[in-house]
């Protein structure tokens, strides 16, 4: 179907999240409750984080994504309109949640353990990636995470890739890529830990 959007600079394909992030003094072990933690909530998701990025850096930024029908879903959504992104392409799934990310953090160390509920975030499937066929194409940047399923980016690599628009994927949670995608990113983030899941490489030893 044809866009009738004016194209933009960076189109953002990927995860939106309400994280709901707790300070403690020290991370809890299994079978244990730590108390004393700081709590606040924070609209994110690695999509939304980098399509607020790019708009506050001065590009035309659209964002491609699923929300639940819920008041984390029009949290999320209001955000990105008050940082200048283009939700057009932003979906609301009935009857789903939006993504959650519960995220600890040792106050002394900055170490952090997280969880991600994908939930309407499983919805950013590959058919959807079709239907924004024309939109991608027009894109000069493609930006996506492993935050949705990886069929999805493959979809949307292989529509940007042949269009000659610039792909980026940021390969984080770590996992493995299919070559078939790989061959289609111009631009692979990934930090020490999903470079060496990448590379099948042993973990490194502690000094």
């Amino acid at each position: 179907m044809p866009s009738h959007s004016p194209p933009c600079d960076i189109v953002v394909l990927g995860s939106l999240n309400m994280d709901l992030v707790m300070r403690l003094p020290r991370l809890p072990v299994p079978g244990t409750t730590t108390l004393g933690g700081v709590f606040a909530a924070h609209p994110g998701g690695k999509g939304a984080n980098q399509a607020i990025q790019a708009a506050r850096l001065g590009a035309a930024t659209a964002i491609v994504g699923c929300v639940g029908d819920d008041d984390y879903g029009n949290e999320l959504r209001e955000v990105l309109l008050e940082n200048g992104v283009d939700v057009e392409h932003l979906h609301t799934v009935p009857g789903t949640t939006s993504g959650i990310g519960l995220i600890a953090i040792d106050a002394a160390t900055g170490e952090n353990m997280i969880a991600v509920a994908s939930g309407a975030n499983l919805s950013v499937d590959a058919a959807l990636a079709e239907r924004q066929s024309e939109r991608l194409r027009r894109a000069k940047v493609l930006l996506m995470q492993s935050e949705i399923p990886i069929e999805t980016n493959l979809a949307a690599a292989r529509i940007a890739h042949d269009a000659g628009v610039l792909v980026i994927l940021n390969a984080a949670p770590a996992g493995d890529l299919p070559d078939d995608l790989l061959r289609r990113v111009d631009v692979l983030v990934v930090n020490e830990h999903e470079a060496r899941e990448l590379a099948h490489a042993p973990a490194r030893a502690p000094a």
